[in-house]
């Protein structure tokens, strides 16, 4: 059995993650040199394929780390720095319910022959 499911401490690793503390008591804060998947789906990149602004976004991203002018983020920054166009999720959330209704639907039949 095969399963394509990444799991959490994984998919932290790769994003950079750390818990760090705040200063206030033993309250850690979540920072990360790439975004977690939470804020990646909920971003304005996120159109189900690796676009030319993608990769743009990732070049930025990773010259600012190897010259020093980037650090870790929370989620809240994440989000903040993430919003390019806030309507982007939103339309996709509805493209892919108008995809699942034409593929339920009798007009795509044909798909199945």
């Amino acid at each position: 059995m095969v399963d394509d499911q990444l799991i959490e401490s994984i998919s932290d690793l790769m994003c950079g993650t750390y818990h760090v503390y705040t200063g206030k008591g033993d309250q850690t804060a979540i920072m990360s040199w790439w975004p977690r998947a939470s804020i990646w789906n909920g971003s304005s990149l996120n159109v189900d394929a690796w676009t030319e602004e993608c990769e743009e976004w990732f070049i930025r991203r990773r010259n600012a780390i190897l010259l020093g002018d980037a650090v870790p983020l929370n989620s809240h920054q994440w989000r903040n720095q993430m919003q390019f166009n806030r309507q982007s999720p939103k339309l996709m959330a509805k493209m892919n319910v108008a995809v699942v209704s034409y593929l339920e639907s009798s007009q795509a039949d044909f798909l199945m022959e």
